[in-house]
């Protein structure tokens, strides 16, 4: 289905002759699909500018069909690729064969959208959805010098002196080295004059000049400016080769260059984390090395044993189009699990803040489901939305109802705004946050009316009002604590690997293969453990979060992912231990039946909330066969 929305949007960049139209099209789409689309549409049209010496032909068009062939496995070879005419008539007779439209929810599209298993720059984007970690090695996590501040006893980091020095280097400075040594990859690659080389080396020399220049060393200090610096230098090192296998020595030293800088910044107890990605792209032969920069509004410390994991609040500071998606993510080489506040600010504004409006549902299945039961799972989920969320500490639930409302009254403008737009040929792209940024309203003159855009402003003035800040910051918060302990099972599960269930290799086959690693099965694996040990310790939204579980069911959109078959073990062995057997099988001829989906979710949370949460904490030592870890957070000080 990922392929089918990057081809969808794709078509619609060519009949527009903008790639941005293709990025504002998979902006409506399904959020868990559409960084990995984005993924592809970046990937197929990087691939496209290498094939093609005409890329700028027919207005840019020609190198968007080319890369709709090259995603669609139809691109011609040779010279064709610059034949202009022969590249159109090849896309006209492909086009014909593929999926039509974008799969589109509501138009929460992120102005800059977003990019996780387990994952942009200048020219590409990579999925990420919650790592699954294989075991750690021994030397994986090397010693580093002690965390300091909020990195050491939890909490909010402490404003440093050098911080502003901290976000410029991080967040300008080394994104800019990065840039011009994939534009010198690109072009070293595709055999460039030797001054236009000499002309990105100077680009590179003076943005990695800026990093480390005295002024920066003086405030980041000696550990942080050494570690900087042999960041950068691996970065190289991995763009100065050819594309190969992912996990080659030179993607594991810019791994453990990350990993030693981040250890770095915590020991001077500044608020700032790194993440880095070394990409391959084995049909164009490109390699790439990104560096993520975070600002860590907040430290949890959770303990299990004698571990202690770090689970970060970041929020990205760099401007790099390559962002993770989904709602955190882990990786082998860091110590930390990571929690994205601006993905949860859009997680909120999607399935959540809608569900508190009097009577409202939440929307779990695809848009084109028909489902008898949908309309009784849709509402039960706003019901759950508003008797969890709703209920939490410091949310009135008169206030959270007035915030659905406004929000439920703003999607509907700008639902039918979209659709106007689409019919106008044109394409609206909307922020994912709970303000609209300045002008938006303004910005919609000869597609609204004067009346639309005053109440889009209305509503707007009315969500800046302290209590509704204060309400989306506490949902927010509340989604956090389940993401966060999601994404520290992630951590935990790396340092003591699990059996392989049998109920899940019975359907995503063996954990291994010729003494490799199966990574669509260790990806399966990985969910199972972190979503049931989630609602195992969810004493708060846990009937709600099933929902979010039962969801890779409910929409067919995410069906044959590694969350759907995690799922579909999950809610088959819930109904087992609850004593709810389903009325036929879940899952027969390889498709999940939504029906017995629908049902059984509607039968468990009508159960008491601790009955569920005891069934998962079963269900997850009976799959694992070990103790669920007793998972504590450390509290931080005042």
């Amino acid at each position: 289905m990922i392929a089918a929305l990057a081809l969808a949007a794709l078509a619609r960049a060519v009949d527009v002759g903008d790639l941005d139209a293709a990025y504002a099209a998979l902006g409506r789409a399904d959020p868990l699909l559409r960084a990995a689309a984005r993924r592809r549409v970046r990937a197929a049209h990087a691939d496209a500018l290498l094939a093609t010496h005409d890329k700028h032909a027919d207005d840019g068009r020609h190198a968007l069909r080319l890369a709709y062939l090259i995603l669609a496995r139809a691109c011609p070879a040779g010279a064709v690729r610059d034949d202009v005419g022969a590249v159109a008539r090849l896309y006209d007779a492909a086009r014909p064969r593929r999926p039509g439209g974008v799969g589109f929810w509501w138009a929460t599209a992120l102005v800059l959208l977003a990019l996780g298993v387990g994952a942009g720059g200048t020219a590409i984007a990579v999925a990420r959805i919650d790592s699954p970690l294989p075991p750690l090695p021994a030397a994986a996590l090397h010693a580093g010098p002690a965390p300091r501040g909020a990195f050491a006893t939890g909490g909010v980091p402490a404003p440093l002196p050098g911080d502003a020095v901290f976000r410029r280097v991080l967040g300008a400075d080394a994104p800019a080295y990065l840039i011009a040594l994939d534009r010198w990859s690109d072009a070293r690659r595709s055999g460039a004059p030797a001054a236009d080389l000499a002309a990105l080396e100077k680009e590179m020399a003076d943005a990695r000049a800026r990093a480390l220049s005295p002024e920066a060393a003086g405030a980041l200090g000696e550990g942080v400016t050494r570690a900087l610096d042999a960041l950068l230098t691996a970065a190289r090192a991995v763009e100065e080769l050819p594309a190969a296998e992912p996990g080659d020595p030179a993607d594991e030293a810019f791994e453990v260059a990350t990993a030693a800088l981040d250890d770095e910044i915590a020991a001077t107890g500044a608020g700032y984390f790194v993440d880095g990605d070394a990409i391959h792209d084995s049909a164009s032969g490109r390699r790439l090395s990104v560096v993520y920069a975070f600002a860590v509004e907040r430290v949890s410390l959770f303990t299990a044993g004698d571990t202690t994991i770090p689970a970060l609040h970041l929020r990205r500071i760099d401007h790099l189009n390559w962002t993770h998606t989904l709602l955190g993510f882990t990786r082998p080489h860091l110590r930390s699990a990571a929690v994205l506040l601006d993905q949860l600010d859009e997680h909120v504004l999607t399935l959540i803040a809608p569900g508190l409006a009097k009577g409202a549902s939440v929307r779990l299945f695809d848009a084109d489901a028909d489902v008898p039961e949908r309309a009784a799972v849709e509402a039960r989920a706003g019901e759950l939305a508003r008797g969890e969320y709703g209920a939490l500490p410091g949310i009135d639930a008169v206030a959270a109802a007035k915030l659905g409302e406004l929000l439920g009254r703003r999607r509907g403008i700008l639902e039918a705004l979209e659709k106007r737009a689409t019919e106008r040929g044109m394409t609206l792209v909307v922020p994912g946050a709970l303000r609209l940024p300045e002008g938006f309203a303004r910005s919609l003159a000869g597609l609204a009316g004067k009346a639309e855009i005053a109440d889009l402003g209305a509503i707007d003035e009315a969500l800046g009002g302290d209590e509704h800040q204060r309400t989306f910051a506490a949902l927010r918060d509340a989604l956090a604590a389940s993401v966060e302990r999601h994404e520290v099972q992630h951590r935990l599960d790396a340092r003591a690997p699990r059996v392989m269930p049998r109920e899940l290799s019975e359907r995503v086959g063996p954990l291994e293969k010729d003494g490799k690693e199966r990574s669509h099965a260790a990806a399966a694996r990985a969910e199972l453990s972190a979503y049931l040990s989630e609602l195992a310790r969810d004493d708060r939204t846990g009937r709600f979060g099933l929902g979010m579980v039962a969801r890779f069911l409910f929409d067919k959109h995410l069906h044959g992912t590694a969350e759907c078959n995690a799922a579909v073990v999950i809610v088959e062995g819930l109904a087992a231990e609850l004593g709810l057997p389903p009325e036929a099988p879940l899952v027969a001829g390889h498709a999940v039946d939504r029906r017995v989906a629908s049902k059984l979710y509607l039968a468990m949370t009508a159960l008491p909330a601790e009955r569920l949460r005891t069934a998962a904490k079963h269900l997850w030592e009976r799959l694992f066969a070990a103790p669920l870890p007793a998972l504590r957070k450390k509290d931080a000080p005042p």
